[in-house]
């Protein structure tokens, strides 16, 4: 059901109780000054009193549905009393009898509304066709009165467990909707704070905690399947003066320019992050040695190639990249780091801008930037 069916049934509600709340109030007051049976105004008063409570309730907002199961109950519950206590069908009940179907048309579910429309209709048409065409039946004393008692009470008894039933079923379901949505919506939430959590807030790559543990996985698979993978470390060259120079916020979109072209450079299953201040840390699986100095020789011509603009300025900078591939099981991921740290700080000894390779024999090769 739309937005606008639900805000229409909701009208129509609304309309309806108030019109039935004037009803009673006057039925009430007429009985007083009749001075009908004390049951009847008393009854006529209580339900009175209980549409006017449900009309507050409806004007509630979320309350719509207590201000239904309140009005619909109480109308169903009273409906015996005004049958055995205030004459037969023509006299007192016919348009009470068309207030219920019609709330029972507005207000309940299809199936519902068709079994309690089916039998209210067919029991009405049975005692009106007997007081209007029988008169004599109807006017034969207590045997009528005591049928007519015991259909109409069984018949609202029945109504009421049905209305009830349908009522608890509707709200059943209605919580479970809510709770299935509140899940998917838990679902993304979390989703997307395990995302943020292995997420650099500036530059958008992988954190230390996320490329940590993927490389561990690299780790295993490289162990399981006896597959190469390498990493690079590098820092960007005298990141210190750039800040000094053009100011913080011109060094962060120095970081995220950077950032950029390493997403742009690395292939799909590589992964970049940010492993502290202006240090990146590249994780690139399946890839031997040379291939990985190759890709670092690759981001470093394009990092001097793309300056990053700020405050309307041309900000030009270098990077330093150490290379190592993973060759011996038995060393950890803190031994490869700081083997490519090695590699790193040989190339800021020999100039800067340059990609170094780490050796197991201890013997590094190195690409000098032009």
């Amino acid at each position: 059901m739309n937005k606008n069916n639900k805000e229409i049934k909701k009208s129509i509600y609304g309309a309806s109780i108030i019109i039935s709340t004037g009803v009673f109030s006057i039925s009430t007051i007429i009985n007083i000054l009749i001075k009908a049976e004390s049951i009847i105004t008393i009854s006529s008063l209580i339900l009175t009193i209980i549409l006017l409570l449900s009309l507050f309730i409806y004007f509630k907002k979320d309350l719509y549905n207590i201000s239904k199961f309140i009005a619909f109950g109480s109308l169903l519950l009273f409906m015996p009393i005004f049958w055995k206590y205030d004459g037969g069908i023509r006299e007192t009940v016919t348009f009470y009898f068309l207030g219920y179907i019609t709330l029972t048309t507005i207000l309940l579910d299809k199936w519902v509304k068709t079994i309690l429309i089916t039998i209210s209709f067919l029991t009405l048409m049975v005692f009106f066709m007997l007081e209007l065409h029988y008169p004599e039946i109807a006017n034969s004393g207590d045997s009528y009165r005591a049928l007519s008692n015991n259909v109409f009470g069984a018949m609202t008894l029945g109504l009421f467990t049905v209305f009830l039933l349908s009522s608890l079923l509707s709200s059943h379901s209605k919580i479970k909707r809510e709770l299935e949505l509140y899940n998917k919506e838990l679902s993304k939430v979390n989703k997307k704070l395990e995302y943020l959590s292995r997420k650099d807030s500036l530059t958008g790559l992988s954190n230390r905690r996320d490329i940590f543990e993927k490389i561990e996985s690299e780790i295993e698979r490289a162990r399981r399947n006896s597959e190469p993978f390498s990493l690079i470390l590098g820092d960007i060259d005298n990141f210190k003066k750039i800040n000094d120079t053009y100011g913080h916020k011109c060094g962060d979109i120095v970081l995220k320019r950077i950032s950029a072209i390493m997403q742009f450079v690395l292939r799909k299953y590589d992964i970049a992050a940010r492993w502290g201040g202006e240090e990146f840390l590249i994780l690139l699986p399946k890839t031997r040695l040379k291939e990985a100095t190759i890709i670092a020789e690759r981001l470093r011509e394009n990092i001097i190639q793309n300056p990053a603009f700020c405050e309307q300025k041309e900000i030009y900078y270098t990077i330093t990249l150490g290379v190592v591939e993973y060759t011996d099981s038995s060393l950890d991921i803190e031994d490869y780091i700081k083997m490519a740290d090695i590699a790193l700080y040989k190339g800021k000894n020999m100039g800067k801008n340059c990609v170094v390779a780490y050796h197991k024999e201890e013997k590094e090769t190195f690409l000098k930037g032009i």
